[in-house]
């Protein structure tokens, strides 16, 4: 009896395990000219980008612009869904430029966020990172962790590193909780 309790505890562990990956691998690099996707054309969905911001901010407007799908596959259906599409690399990052600013509205820049999320420390902490790019130029990393849920498209964390490339030091290196 103890033996087949210990295996269906054990089973049970490998399966939350093998649910909540860590990281969703990615096999692709997506160049978009002012970021990077690392993406996972299985999942499809990106991993994380990478990218450098000096001066960043600006006064395009956002009117009018639409998240396009520029890779194949069966991205996360937003509708309804509850979840905001949460950019990776903010449009307000590249807002000197409208057609930088557009490049940011691609499914391979995007993750489902909550919108408690999305609206309140992730964007503090963007805005937080435009001021500093104004003195500083900022290499930035972020993308999602833990995903476990739908398809692994939803990730039960994000994550933000910002590095200065002056003095190399890190800025900001946090865990974000999506809920």
């Amino acid at each position: 009896m103890k033996k087949k309790i210990i295996l269906f505890v054990l089973s049970m562990l490998a399966k939350q395990i093998m649910q909540a990956q860590t990281h969703l691998e990615f096999d692709t690099i997506i160049d978009r000219g002012i970021y990077q996707s690392y993406y996972n054309l299985q999942h499809s969905s990106p991993s994380f980008v990478r990218y450098k911001l000096w001066k960043g901010g600006g006064k395009a407007k956002r009117a009018g612009l639409t998240f396009r799908q520029t890779v194949q596959g069966d991205i996360f259906h937003y509708a309804r869904s509850g979840y905001d599409k949460g950019h990776l690399v903010p449009a307000a990052d590249f807002a000197h430029s409208r057609n930088e600013m557009s490049v940011t509205f691609d499914y391979v820049n995007c993750l489902p966020q909550t919108p408690r999320l999305n609206r309140g420390e992730w964007k503090r902490d963007e805005t937080k990172v435009r001021k500093w790019s104004q003195t500083d130029s900022l290499s930035i990393e972020c993308g999602g962790l833990e995903y476990d849920t739908i398809r692994n498209q939803v990730p039960r964390y994000f994550y933000k590193i910002v590095i200065s490339l002056t003095s190399r030091d890190t800025l900001l290196n946090k865990r974000y909780e999506n809920k």
